[in-house]
């Protein structure tokens, strides 16, 4: 029990007494904290994050079993030039929760986590090869000075993703959505202009999405956000226009 080294972003447990903390190593402009609930019984998960300048933010991973349920997702700035941001983040379960609940929680970015431990991180090739988009997947990719064509594709209803582009910027989308009035658990810290101006939800009702997108020779990278059920069949392709 006590306070665990958060600093690489890997996926950790936090539970009641034992808490994340990662410090000065948050240097991206735009950061995703991916919640999951891991709790045995049917019970939603409150859990409190802190961040720099006084920012705080209690995130609600929904209620499920069998680490089954969609991650809640909270998008925060970073200590990046000219963004007042947080460098440090801290997750702990709120008190009122009660015991026995847990939850697991790790870090987005560019360039987060620098532990990869526990996630499935792989370059993406730019080969129109089709990969499996599984739970706990992580796929960058450098694109050149051309066009690409980014395919995510899923037979599952409600499945999200993130994508993180080499401005600053995330966008969270959900595929096979029941309507488009449908909202995932996105949120940022009360006074985080940064995020909040920096994030984009799409959520679709269609079974895949296309994203074109012209390279700068700077560091994409998607990441899943969803339940290893809700994972099932999806695929990621990246495909080079020329």
């Amino acid at each position: 029990m006590g306070t665990q080294n958060w600093n690489g972003g890997n996926r950790l447990t936090v539970s009641q007494g034992n808490s994340l903390q990662a410090v000065n190593v948050i240097v991206n402009p735009i950061n995703v904290a991916f919640l999951y609930n891991s709790t045995t019984a049917a019970q939603a998960v409150p859990v409190t994050y802190i961040g720099s300048n006084q920012y705080v933010s209690v995130l609600t991973a929904p209620e499920t079993t069998g680490n089954q349920g969609s991650a809640a997702i909270l998008t925060f700035s970073g200590a990046s030039p000219n963004i007042n941001g947080s460098s440090s983040l801290t997750a702990s379960i709120t008190p009122s929760a009660g015991s026995g609940v847990q939850a697991e929680s790790w870090l987005g970015s560019q360039s987060m986590p620098t532990n990869t431990t526990g996630l499935n991180n792989q370059q993406l090739q730019a080969n129109g090869d089709s990969k499996p988009f599984n739970k706990y997947s992580r796929y960058y990719f450098v694109p050149s000075a051309q066009h690409y064509n980014l395919n995510v594709t899923s037979g599952i209803n409600a499945f999200y993703f993130a994508l993180f582009n080499a401005s600053g910027q995330v966008t969270i989308y959900v595929l096979n959505a029941p309507d488009t009035s449908y909202q995932p658990i996105v949120q940022q810290f009360d006074g985080d202009t940064y995020a909040a101006q920096n994030t984009k939800v799409v959520v679709l009702t269609s079974s895949s999405v296309n994203i074109t997108l012209f390279g700068n020779n700077q560091q994409w990278v998607a990441m899943n956000a969803d339940s290893l059920n809700d994972s099932t069949n999806v695929s990621i392709t990246l495909t080079s226009l020329g």
